[in-house]
């Protein structure tokens, strides 16, 4: 039989995804700072930038936007639950 995992708790609960999401922070503004005062940047290169400036920032949106609905959630829940 399986044994029972405990859940390590609210703590770690969003540790991991915080850590992807400042990940993807660090990208977005590394490619911001590249394109802003970096050499120019080869035309064929434009593209695929632009496509994982918007995946990157897409992964901080999702953080954000979760994490609010997951206060939100928690906040109209009863206490103990």
């Amino acid at each position: 039989m399986a044994e029972q995992i405990e859940h390590p708790g609210d703590g770690a609960r969003w540790k991991h995804r915080r850590r992807m999401a400042y990940a993807s922070l660090g990208g977005v503004l590394g490619i911001a700072a590249r394109a802003a005062f970096g050499d120019a940047i080869p035309e064929a290169n434009e593209g695929i930038l632009g496509a994982a400036l918007w995946a990157l920032a897409a992964v901080v949106g999702a953080y954000m936007g979760f994490a609010v609905a997951d206060d939100v959630f928690r906040a109209k829940r009863p206490p103990g639950t």
